[in-house]
Formats: structure tokens, sequence, C-alpha cells
């Protein structure tokens, strides 16, 4: 981004230099521009395709992760009440907590594993009844041996499991072997407080971030509410729709857009050639070079000044002032992706899937990692897809249709090509939503690059605090 102002659109001063003139031709739908949209449909088909493979590969991963949250969760509510609150009756929440937990287990692997946490909360009676109740197939035999395991441990204590089945329990069942490992040993015991204090921390994560979401739920309703008034009564100016509302040379802007996804696939490409986990260092480059495909038009002719403005890359009204819009427009916008989130969920109940989030492979209570997630989630992820998505795709769409339409079909790509399978497809879409009417409104994607930051940022931190 530069400070310079000079060819800014939308601003309210009339005095200094002027933004650049972009020539208004009347551009038809060429050779060019529709072997454009059909690269970037077959990238898109490719993309969504392959990623809901891999999204299907990840949903016992995801259920997991549900799981084991869920699980956390009760027992850190369960041991904060335990010691912060004894003599509290606890029935009602214990009813409450069995409940989520039973709701959380949906397989026959879930209902066995999910059975340390009820031994925390009700008692080793309750989970031998539930072990009884348990039936396995001949070739269960993996599962049944866990179940015996878990019967040792709750009928005759650790001890009686020998080093190697401890191991082997903790491999498969994560942390919920290593609560069942942790049973009826001292509060400072390192196996205890390795099992209760990543519980502990989603409970009381989860207790401060809901309310936290509730109230900037509100206050961005009231936001958006006072946004739409400010709209219709025209105070609300979109300084966007200046330099995007035509037609001149966009088809230059969707091209760099069909290029850029046509490098993304072969970034796939390059990395299911090598074991899961690890990219190429061919399709790493392809990954850090992908965004550069934005400068196609200069290639055409087009002056670097025009490209700027049509990619918003300037500084809009200031810096600073487009971060705050940014930051204003996300909270306005967690009612769209409010309504998002419950379309997603509404979903995945009647599909009986869920949504998975590469980001459950790799989150990890630890700093270092944390920190290079939060630089490739919050900025590296936002530079890129914004200047793409909301700065070239955008741009090349506003040219030809309205700001509603655009944002609809931008978001839709937005979110086919996004990992998180298709149920996920109404939050992302959302969210990108959310993203291009801040570019609309503001012009400079400083402000969606900061909502696209803090959106991400949200991402990770709770993440790790819920399953890290």
């Amino acid at each position: 981004m530069t400070s310079d102002e000079s060819d800014l659109p939308g601003r309210d001063d009339e005095k200094g230099p002027k933004p650049p003139v972009i020539r208004r031709t009347s551009e038809g739908v060429g050779v060019r521009a529709m072997l454009a949209w059909l690269a970037i449909g077959l990238c898109v088909l490719f993309i969504a395709v392959t990623g809901e493979q891999a999204a299907e590969t990840r949903e016992a991963e995801a259920a997991g992760v549900t799981l084991r949250s869920a699980g956390r969760y009760a027992v850190g509510v369960h041991s904060i009440i335990e010691k912060f609150g004894p003599g509290i009756p606890v029935q009602n929440l214990t009813d409450t907590l069995v409940t989520q937990l039973d709701q959380s287990a949906t397989t026959p692997v879930d209902r066995l594993y999910v059975i340390p946490v009820i031994a925390e909360i009700q008692g080793a009676n309750s989970a031998l009844d539930r072990l009884d109740k348990m039936r396995f197939g001949p070739k269960e035999t993996a599962l049944r041996q866990d179940a015996e395991e878990i019967r040792t441990i709750y009928e005759s204590g650790v001890t009686e499991l020998s080093p190697r089945e401890a191991t082997r329990l903790v491999e498969r069942m994560g942390w919920l072997g290593e609560l069942a490992l942790s049973w009826e040993q001292p509060e400072d015991a390192p196996i205890r407080r390795a099992a209760i204090e990543p519980a502990m921390r989603t409970a009381i994560g989860a207790l401060v971030v809901v309310p936290l979401t509730m109230l900037a739920g509100a206050i961005g309703l009231a936001l958006l509410i006072g946004a739409a008034a400010r709209y219709r009564s025209g105070k609300l100016r979109m300084a966007g729709a200046e330099s995007l509302a035509h037609r001149s040379r966009s088809n230059l802007m969707v091209e760099s857009f069909a290029f850029y996804l046509i490098i993304f696939v072969l970034m796939q490409a390059f990395s299911r050639l090598f074991p899961a986990g690890r990219l190429s260092l061919v399709s790493i480059a392809l990954y850090a070079l992908a965004p550069f495909a934005c400068l196609w038009p200069l290639t055409q002719g087009m002056p670097f000044s025009e490209l700027r403005s049509r990619l918003g890359w300037h500084t809009g009204r200031g810096f600073f002032k487009e971060i705050g819009c940014g930051i204003a427009g996300y909270v306005a916008g967690l009612p769209v992706m409010g309504a998002g989130v419950l379309i997603t969920v509404l979903l995945s109940r009647l599909v009986k899937t869920q949504p998975s989030h590469p980001i459950s492979e790799w989150i990890a209570w630890d700093f270092w990692r944390i920190v290079g997630l939060l630089a490739l989630a919050s900025v590296f992820a936002p530079l890129a897809e914004e200047t793409m998505f909301r700065g070239a795709f955008y741009s090349g769409v506003r040219g030809r249709l309205s700001a509603a339409a655009s944002a609809v079909i931008v978001a839709f790509v937005f979110a086919a090509i996004h990992p998180q399978g298709w149920t996920a497809i109404p939050v992302l879409m959302s969210i990108a939503i959310v993203l291009a009417l801040l570019r609309e409104w503001r012009g400079s994607l400083i402000a969606s690059m900061t909502a696209h930051a803090l959106n991400n940022a949200v991402v990770v931190v709770v993440f790790a605090l819920v399953a890290g």
C-alpha cells in the first residue's frame, strides 16, 4: 500500500490532485473474457471437488475435535465448580453437560471415547454402565481392546495397565486417553495436570468468548441498522462505486483472477505429488507468487495508477481511518455472519456431516505455532486473498453488474474454493459478502483486509483455546 492518495476514488475534498481518469469505453464480452470465465468455472469445480474429497477425509478429525472440545468443556466446568464452588448443587448442570456430550458422540467410537468424561462428571459406575451396554462387531478388535483397557481403569485402577497399553490408549484417544489415565491421580500429579489444565482453559475460554460474542453481535446489529438507515437516506457514500462501476477494461481484471486460480490449481496438483502434510518447494513458491497475477493488466497496457485504483491499493481517506472502518464494518457484519453460521449448522444437521477446517490439523497450545498460524491467517491470507477476490475479481465483475450481484458471485467463488466442505459455503459466503461491501463502501482494500485479518485471528485464537 502507498500513502499517496492522489488517485483515491471518493475523496470528500475537491482540491488537490484528481483521481486517475479511467476511460469508460464500451467493452464487449470477447473471446478472451469468455475463456477467462470458463477457466474460472473449471478451476472452481476442480478445487471444490478435490477439496470436498479432502474434507471427507478430515471429517473424522473434525468430529474428534468437536468431541474433544465438548469433553474438555464438560470436565473444565465440572472442575471449576468443584474447586471454586463446593456445595453448589450441580445435578442439573451435570445432566446438561452429559446431554451435550451425547449429542457430540455420533458414532460408536465417539460413544466409547466419551466414557472417560462421563467418569469424571458422573463417576466410575456411570462409565461402567455405559461400557456394559456397548456391543462391538467381529472386525472391531481395536475398539474392543480400547473398551477393555478403559474398563480396567475404572474397575481396577490405572496401575493394572501395562506401560504399553497406556501408551497405546493415548495414541488412539489423545487427550481423552490422558484423561482416563489420570483417573484418581493426585491433583498435582503431572499426568493429572496435563489432562485437567486444557479442560480448564477450554471452559474458561468458552465462558469468556460466548458473552463477548453476544455483546459484539448486539453492537453489530445496532451498527448494521444505523448503516442501512444512512444508506437509504443518502448519507452513506459508497466510495468504491466511483472506480468500480464501469466496464472499461474490467475484463482484464477477470483475466488476472483466472490466472490466479490456474496457479492455485497447479499448486494443489504439485502438493498431491508429495506425502500428506508436506508441500513441495514448487507448490510453496506458486502459493507465494499466485497473488502477483493481479499485475497481468499492466502487461496489457493498463497504467499502474489505474490498476491501483481498481485493486484498491491506496490508503483511502487515511490509513488508520480505513483500519477503524474495517473493524467497525466487521462488527456490523457479525449479524450477517451469524445468519451464515446458522444456515451451516442446519445444513450439517440435515445431512449429518460436519464442516472441517484445516486448522484443526495444525492447532496446538504452543506459542510459536499460534504465532505462525496468526502470521499465515491474519497477515498473508488477507493481503493475498483481498487483493485477488475483493481487488481484481470484484472489480472485474462490478464493472458489469450491481454491487449486490457482484458481492454474491465473488462470495460464492471464495467459499467454494475453501477446503471446509460444501456445508460451510453459507458461512464463508456471509463473511465474503461483508468483505465485498466493505470494498464497495471504502474503495480501498485496507478496510476489507483489516476485517479479514480480524476474523482469521479470532478463529485461530478460539481454536487454540478450545481445541489446542
